[in-house]
């Protein structure tokens, strides 16, 4: 399935047609599982904006005066005045998806462990306890709530493990010096041990554990998985 970059950002003026496109991807990703044990996967491709005409091509309800000077009708004659940005090459797109369909199945196993609290010893039993279930047809995903099960999941052969709790350290005087360090051997960003083909990804989070954050702001990360023909690669997108 193929469609536009309306499932992760919205536009002013575009509410039913932002609906429609979550809806649809509520529709593709329930199926994915519907026929999955027939060996079917399902793809889902967001582009993002690209130009093809689409904006001239609309049908449109009368213009509402009330909404002109709102950030709904800048968008309204953005698209109608064919001034909205659409970054996206046509082109690379076909390319990309031609690629993906030749480069076959990216099948995932997601494990999890139960929180357990800051005490080490707890967190690695958890990791091996949650290691022992990996299916090693599947590339692995641990989502382990703290970063310090990355160590017993790198040696499980676990190759990404994401992870929070450290709120990047929430008070941090610079990037390196402050709460994280003091407390963490993780504290935020991605991380890479080579020796062991591993990464780890740490979110900041939205929540506090008191209620300021210096140089450590809340975030929302975004992971996109690149399928190469000897490994996978991860990016982060805040």
């Amino acid at each position: 399935m193929v469609w536009p970059p309306a499932v992760e950002t919205t536009y002013p003026n575009f509410s039913y047609y932002h609906a429609s496109k979550w809806g649809i991807e509520g529709f593709c990703e329930t199926v994915a599982r519907e026929i999955a044990p027939f060996g079917i996967g399902l793809t889902i491709v967001e582009p993002g904006a690209t130009p093809t005409g689409f904006g001239s091509a609309l049908d449109t309800a009368p213009v509402i005066p009330e909404y002109e000077n709102t950030p709904a009708g800048e968008v309204r004659r953005a698209v109608a005045e064919g001034t909205l940005n659409l970054p996206s090459d046509p082109r690379k797109i076909a390319e990309a998806i031609i690629s993906l369909v030749d480069s076959g199945a990216a099948p995932f196993q997601m494990l999890g462990t139960r929180w357990t609290g800051g005490d080490d010893g707890s967190i690695y039993r958890s990791v091996a306890d949650t290691c022992a279930q990996r299916d090693f047809s599947l590339f692995p995903i641990l989502m382990a709530h703290h970063p310090h099960a990355w160590e017993t999941a790198a040696a499980c052969g676990i190759p990404l493990v994401i992870a929070g709790h450290t709120h990047g350290g929430q008070i941090m005087l610079t990037q390196n010096i402050g709460g994280g360090p003091i407390r963490f051997r993780y504290w935020t960003g991605l991380h890479t041990n080579p020796k062991l083909n591993s990464q780890l990804l740490i979110s900041n989070g939205v929540g506090n554990w008191f209620p300021l954050r210096v140089n450590a702001p809340a975030e929302i990360l975004q992971v996109v998985m690149h399928v190469g023909e000897r490994k996978q690669r991860v990016e982060s997108r805040k």
